[in-house]
C-alpha cells in the first residue's frame, strides 16, 4: 500500500486506419493518460499500442476492476462491437506497508500506561480513520476523527493482566488518505507482593483480614488460592469463579500457635485469565484471655454439677 507501481496493457486496432480510444478505469487508484492512439492494422495483423498506467493503492486488500478502451469516433451502436470497444481485467493484491515505527511500552500488571501516537490528516477535508488495535492488553478507540490538515495524538492504552513479553500492532486506515501502522512491543512486569498489616490475637482465638480481587474482562475467570503456611493461615474461599467485570473479597484468617512469636505466610491467588496476586501476611499470638469472673461449681461426692 501507498507505493506506485507502473504497468502496461496492449491495445489492439483491427481497423486499417488509426483509432483514438478513450480510457476509463473503474478503480480509483489507477491512473494514466485519458486516451491512447493505436495505428491501423496491416494486412495480416492488427495495429497495437502499449497503454501505460500506474496503480497506487492506499490500503491493503484484494481488488478487481477493468480498463475500458472505447473508440471516441464510433457511434453508440458501433461501441457495442469488439472493433470499437475493448477492456482489460485488473486484479490487484495489496499488502500492508512497512511499519512507520516500533513502539515499545512497559507497564506493571493491572497498572495501565497511556501512549500517544501522532497522526496527521493529509486531506483538505475532515477524515475519520479506522483504528485497528491488536495485541494482549492493548486498548484504543476504534475510530479517530481529524479535521482538514489536523495533527493530533491518538491515545493507546496498555493494561496487562499477566506478566511477560508480547507483540501487537496499531493501524490507521482511510480510503483516500491511506494506511499506516505501527508495530508494538510490550513488556508486563509482575507487581511486588502486597505487605499486609500484622495480625494479632490471643491464643485460642482468630484474627482476619480481607483483600479484594477484580475481574476486568468480559469473560468469567476462575481463581484459586494457596497458602504456604497452612498451620497458621487459611483462605476463604479457596476457589471461585468471578463474573465479568466483577470484584470479590477473599478472607485470610490467622490462628496463632505460639505466644510472642511472629508467624509468617504467603498467600497466592492465581488465574490463567486475569493473572496473580501475592500477599505477605504475618501474625503473633498473645496470652489467652482470662475469664472475667471465676465460676464455682459445688457437687456432692460421686455426683456431677453443671452451669
Amino acid at each position: 500500500a501507498r507505493e506506485r507501481v507502473a504497468s502496461t496493457v496492449t491495445v489492439r486496432n483491427p481497423e486499417r486506419h488509426s483509432v483514438t480510444f478513450d480510457v476509463l478505469a473503474d478503480l480509483p487508484f489507477v491512473s494514466g493518460k485519458p486516451t491512447v492512439t493505436v495505428p491501423g492494422a496491416s494486412r495480416d495483423r492488427p495495429g497495437t499500442a502499449e497503454y501505460a498506467f500506474a496503480v497506487r493503492p492506499m490500503v491493503e486488500g484484494q481488488f478487481s476492476g477493468t480498463l475500458t478502451f472505447s473508440d471516441r469516433a464510433a457511434s453508440d451502436a458501433q461501441r457495442a462491437g469488439d472493433a470499437s470497444s475493448q477492456w482489460a481485467s485488473l486484479r490487484v493484491g495489496v499488502s500492508a506497508p512497512d511499519p512507520e515505527d516500533v513502539i515499545r511500552v512497559n507497564a506493571m500488571v493491572r497498572d495501565g500506561v497511556a501512549v500517544g501516537v501522532e497522526l496527521t490528516n493529509p486531506l483538505d477535508t475532515p477524515a475519520e480513520f479506522v483504528a485497528d488495535v491488536r495485541g494482549a492488553g492493548l486498548v484504543g478507540d476504534p475510530v479517530f476523527a481529524l479535521g482538514p490538515g489536523e495533527t493530533r495524538e491518538y491515545e493507546l492504552l496498555f493494561c496487562p493482566l499477566v506478566p511477560g513479553s508480547g507483540k501487537g500492532s496499531l493501524a490507521f486506515s482511510h480510503p483516500t488518505a491511506g494506511e499506516i501502522w505501527y508495530e508494538i512491543e510490550t513488556e508486563a512486569e509482575q507487581p511486588p507482593p502486597v505487605e499486609l498489616a500484622p495480625l494479632s490475637t490471643p491464643i485460642g482465638l482468630r484474627d482476619r483480614v480481607t483483600v479484594a480481587i477484580e475481574n476486568p474482562t468480559r469473560d468469567e475467570a476462575s481463581v484459586r488460592a494457596d497458602v504456604d503456611n497452612q498451620r497458621n493461615f487459611t483462605v476463604e474461599p479457596a476457589s471461585a469463579v468471578l463474573a465479568p467485570y466483577s470484584r470479590s473479597e477473599v478472607v485470610i484468617t490467622y490462628t496463632p500457635s505460639a505466644v510472642g512469636t511472629s508467624e509468617f505466610g504467603v498467600v497466592r491467588i492465581t488465574s490463567d485469565r486475569i493473572g496473580a496476586w501475592e500477599f505477605h501476611v504475618q501474625g503473633s499470638g498473645t496470652p489467652p484471655v482470662a475469664l472475667a469472673d471465676p465460676v464455682l461449681l459445688v457437687a456432692p461426692a460421686g455426683l456431677s454439677a453443671s452451669t
